[in-house]
């Protein structure tokens, strides 16, 4: 347990530093599904996927901001 709180603490200590992830774990998901919905407006195509993509997009941007923050960090190391 001891182990598990320490790594969540650094871990929300380097996201607290680093506004584009924040952006890209709030701003990302909404716009996304919010234009989804806005082509699909009309149909009743949204109501048949939109549940299952947000329940997608979550998994998604949290692969996403893993891949960048390993990504920042072999560079910062190298450079």
């Amino acid at each position: 347990m001891r182990r598990t709180l320490a790594t969540t603490g650094r871990v929300l200590n380097q996201v607290r530093h680093d506004p584009r992830t924040i952006a890209l774990m709030l701003v990302v998901p909404s716009l996304l599904i919010g234009l989804i919905a806005w082509i699909f407006t009309d149909t009743p195509a949204f109501q048949r996927i939109g549940p299952s993509m947000i329940a997608l997009f979550p998994f998604v941007v949290m692969f996403l901001v893993t891949s960048i923050a390993t990504l920042r960090e072999r560079r910062g190391r190298h450079a």
